[in-house]
């Protein structure tokens, strides 16, 4: 995926050549970076091991991996529960709302922040990838006689009450709405608005294709959101066919 360069990034790109700042800074900022500088080496040693405290803690210890999430993440609610094996970069860049659970083989890689709201639960082997590289070789690749570029990341927001389906990939710098649904296996490569169903639809003869429709679309009858929550926009629509009609019949 190819992620266009803004002018307010090429604008802090130059700001970062001419202020000293460390690779971790710029990191966080948003830069190019070198990730095999030596704090992020140990920052990353640092989360390795908390990882593996919480792949190896004993089955039904959930207090136990409840103090170890919140040593290893930024920020989180009260209640927050991870299955195992859990993979992250840097853990400090992870901060998650109330009531969170993510099952099996989950990966969150935090080069840039990572925000997921409260209610939110994730299946097996999803994976939250902040990082990125450049698409051109030449920029991403080690040469002796070419200065290595370094990556960059996006960060990823997730709202509240939000469910993404088991295989879900979701790419750097995307935002998905509150109560938002992904489908399994799919791959979310852009923002997806509140109160959706996102899919990878497959057919056969024609290319994958990531589709999204409302979720209220998709309920039974009796399932549909009340007056409050429809959609305004058709209820305004709803609302001006009903008054030309009572004109035509007042006309006639």
């Amino acid at each position: 995926m190819k992620i266009a360069v803004s002018s307010a990034h090429r604008y802090l790109v130059a700001m970062a050549e001419r202020v000293v700042m460390t690779e971790k800074e710029k990191m966080l900022a948003g830069l190019p970076y070198d990730p095999a500088d030596h704090t992020l080496a140990a920052d990353r040693c640092r989360a390795q091991a908390l990882c593996r405290r919480i792949c190896l803690d004993p089955f039904g210890e959930a207090a136990a991996r409840t103090a170890l999430l919140k040593e290893l993440f930024g920020s989180t609610g009260t209640d927050v529960y991870v299955e195992p094996n859990f993979r992250c970069d840097y853990g400090y860049n992870i901060h998650v709302g109330e009531g969170f659970y993510a099952n099996y083989d989950c990966i969150m890689l935090d080069s840039a922040p990572i925000t997921i709201g409260d209610g939110c639960m994730f299946g097996p082997r999803v994976s939250l990838i902040t990082a990125t590289h450049p698409v051109e070789a030449e920029r991403r690749c080690w040469r002796d006689d070419i200065p290595y570029e370094g990556e960059y990341a996006r960060p990823i927001t997730i709202g509240d009450q939000v469910w993404l389906g088991a295989g879900v990939i979701v790419n750097p710098g995307v935002t998905i709405g509150d109560r938002a649904v992904i489908a399994s296996g799919s791959v979310v490569t852009r923002d997806i608005p509140a109160d959706s169903l996102g899919v990878l639809a497959i057919q056969e003869g024609e290319n994958p294709k990531f589709i999204e429709e409302k979720l209220y679309k998709l309920l039974p009858a009796s399932r549909k959101k009340t007056d409050e929550e429809k959609d305004p926009a058709k209820e305004e629509g709803k609302q001006k066919k009903k008054s030309r009609r009572k004109n035509r019949k007042n006309e006639e």
